[in-house]
């Protein structure tokens, strides 16, 4: 569970996956994710960046929300199109980030898997490795 510095919430998760300290049955749990739903403004094309010349004539308050905002919008899309995990976003509260390592490719993995499920689906004769992984499951 990250419940940690906003601004350094891509850097924790990166630290956990890349070092392989999440078990591959392992769910990692990240809070706070929409930020007080600020981080859909963030998608707004007027939205002010934190560091941007209209941020900064806001009270420091003000600023030090924007950052973290777009430090969890940055870690959102980041992980969006990170291939080594499967993610969910719950917008529950503040958010919630569910993640999970991503199954491996190659045979038995979710390209045969999936590539099997299909052959199978159109009442194909699965081939080759696809076969092995539908005899198998089934």
């Amino acid at each position: 569970f990250v419940d940690a510095d906003k601004k350094r919430t891509w850097e924790y998760y990166d630290l956990l996956v890349s070092r392989r300290l999440l078990a591959p049955d392992g769910l990692l749990l990240v809070d706070n994710v929409l930020w007080k739903g600020q981080v859909l403004e963030r998608l707004e094309p007027a939205a002010a960046l934190a560091g941007s010349e209209a941020a900064l004539a806001l009270p420091a308050a003000e600023r030090r929300s924007m950052a973290l905002r777009d430090a969890l919008h940055g870690f959102s899309t980041r992980l969006a199109s990170d291939g080594r995990v499967q993610q969910l976003l719950l917008p529950l509260r503040d958010g919630l980030t569910l993640a999970t390592l991503a199954p491996p490719e190659g045979p038995g993995g979710l390209a045969a898997a999936a590539a099997a499920s299909a052959a199978e689906q159109a009442g194909e004769e699965p081939a080759g490795e696809e076969k092995l992984v539908a005899g198998a499951s089934g």
